[in-house]
């Protein structure tokens, strides 16, 4: 007999305000103009789970936001360990470049201030097919 579950769970980056898109139309720029090396990078979430799952069945799930309050330089420096960056840093682009585009263009809508900024995610429990 084969008892236990497994929690898959996972975070997308945060890239949205609660109150505005400013920061999902800045996001979609970011990655745009670094964008993550293709064989590094797996789309995934509960559906998708339970469809490429062998011996394992989905037994629940759920989808969630969180919101957390960070001041602009602190999420600068959040997203300096994304790996669309680590991956433009490979390419030469040098990492001040990097966290100064993010700065400058982030300064246009954020200020100074401090903002919630929304990180999405989901888990999904799993046990033996």
């Amino acid at each position: 007999m084969r008892d236990g579950a497994l929690v898959i769970y996972d975070f997308s980056p945060g890239r949205s305000f609660r109150d505005s898109t400013s920061l999902d139309e800045w996001f979609s720029s970011f990655y745009s103009r670094y964008p993550p090396p293709r064989n590094e990078t797996q789309n995934l979430s509960p559906a998708i789970l339970a469809e490429i799952s062998r011996g394992f069945r989905v037994l629940s799930q759920q989808e969630f936001e969180i919101g957390i309050v960070l001041t602009p330089a602190f999420y600068v420096d959040y997203m300096m360990t994304e790996t669309n960056v680590a991956a433009a840093v490979r390419r030469g682009v040098p990492l001040s470049e990097v966290k100064s585009w993010c700065a400058e263009t982030l300064a246009g809508f954020w200020n100074s201030s401090e903002r919630e900024v929304l990180f999405r995610g989901y888990f999904a429990c799993m046990s033996f097919a």
